[in-house]
């Protein structure tokens, strides 16, 4: 372009946090041939949070449940409330959570405590079962595997097949 100028703005949210690349793409008409500029970096450091779990996998025998945490650390200065949703995916196979806070205000670490319940009825395996937490137009996702191990497995010790001396 020669003597001319373009500008675009992208709303803060279309950019994820570091450097993002943009390039421009002219594509030609029958006066012009087309062209693409160099990319330019742009670094965004926008206020964020993360989602982990402090125990990404539980051990629950059927009819039983078992605490989770699940924990939140604010990036880039973020303080919000942030929402969290019941995990459809746990349900499909039965695991029901309980959440204790489905709107922690993180304003610094912060932790939600989760009770994952297992049916009496749920066959021994391993379910996934997947939170997600959304707040200031960002989204985050943890998941919590639980194992569901037969109804006896653990409260017994095993069998000794060790002789007393003679």
């Amino acid at each position: 372009m020669t003597k001319g100028s373009a500008s675009v703005s992208l709303p803060a949210s279309a950019a994820a946090n570091g450097v993002n690349l943009f390039t421009a793409v002219y594509q030609g008409d029958a006066n012009y041939t087309g062209a693409t500029s160099n990319a330019v970096g742009v670094t965004t450091a926008q206020a964020d949070f993360s989602l982990t779990v402090a125990t990404p996998e539980l051990s629950i025998a059927p009819g039983k449940s078992a605490r989770a945490v699940l924990l939140f650390t604010p990036v880039n200065g973020f303080k919000g409330l942030v929402k969290l949703g019941t995990p459809a995916a746990g349900a499909a196979s039965g695991v029901s959570a309980a959440l204790g806070n489905a709107s922690p205000a993180v304003t610094g670490p912060t932790t939600c405590p989760i009770t994952l319940s297992v049916p009496g009825s749920l066959a021994p395996g391993l379910y996934p079962v997947t939170f997600t937490a959304t707040a200031a137009g960002r989204v985050h996702t943890a998941q919590v595997l639980v194992a569901v191990r037969a109804a006896d497995a653990g409260s017994h010790p095993p069998a000794s097949t060790a002789r007393p001396p003679r």
